[in-house]
């Protein structure tokens, strides 16, 4: 009610409206008189009593308000923020800052198998290791490929918060302290929206003892799998 209605009312009608807020609470509140009280007061009084009243019922229905509006408008915000976070990833993907390698996505598996000189497949042993026997010449053979393969030691490459790309590149290196590898340094292309397999071989000739071998895959200048394996000759 503006200042140029309450102008407009009587004393009675002051009291008339503090004593509809008191029927409408149902429950005593602080601004109205008590019975006794009640005689003694003249109109400026309940006028006094009616303005805190209405101001009291105003702070409530707005505190109402925020309260029905406050979860939706929260909502609102999360929903935007996380529309904001996948347009900027989605940009940050593209481009090309100074000194970051932006990879190219692909999932899949890389396989690593040993034949002997026929080119007869050695089966690995639980350990992850490999048992030869003889003086020949080994081949060391490394799959890159979509499908997860059924059998022999293997591991997964997973790269998906790079660019969508319809091949790349890896290159695979051998780290052996105690074995030489020829070549010790392997190229890959694959494509990535096939699911053929990519197999590129290095040769070794196995001496006794127990070596170990760190497989290191690397896509442009980053590591991104590596594989370790032991290969034994009693």
């Amino acid at each position: 009610m503006s200042d140029e209605q309450f102008s407009l009312l009587d004393d009675s009608d002051y009291r008339r409206i503090a004593e509809e807020f008191a029927e409408e609470a149902k429950e005593p509140d602080e601004h109205l008189p008590s019975e006794e009280q009640a005689g003694s007061l003249g109109g400026s009084d309940y006028r006094e009593i009616a303005e805190a009243l209405a101001e009291e019922k105003k702070v409530e229905a707005e505190q109402e308000h925020a309260a029905a509006v406050l979860p939706s408008l929260e909502k609102v915000i999360r929903s935007s923020t996380e529309e904001i976070k996948e347009e900027i990833k989605s940009t940050f993907k593209h481009f090309p800052f100074a000194g970051v390698e932006v990879l190219g996505n692909f999932e899949g598996f890389v396989l690593i198998e040993i034949a002997d000189g026929r080119g007869n497949l050695i089966p690995p042993s639980e350990k992850r290791s490999y048992v030869l026997s003889g003086e020949q010449t080994y081949q060391l053979r490394v799959t890159i490929q979509s499908k997860e393969p059924m059998e022999g030691i293997f591991d997964s490459i997973r790269l998906t918060d790079g660019q969508d790309v319809e091949s790349v590149n890896f290159t695979v290196r051998l780290d052996c302290d105690t074995l030489e590898f020829e070549p010790d340094e392997l190229g890959f292309t694959v494509r990535t929206q096939e699911t053929g397999t990519t197999t590129e071989t290095s040769y070794m000739v196995a001496e006794e003892g127990i070596h170990t071998l760190f497989i290191q895959v690397y896509q442009k200048s980053v590591l991104v799998q590596v594989i370790r394996l032991e290969i034994q000759k009693p």
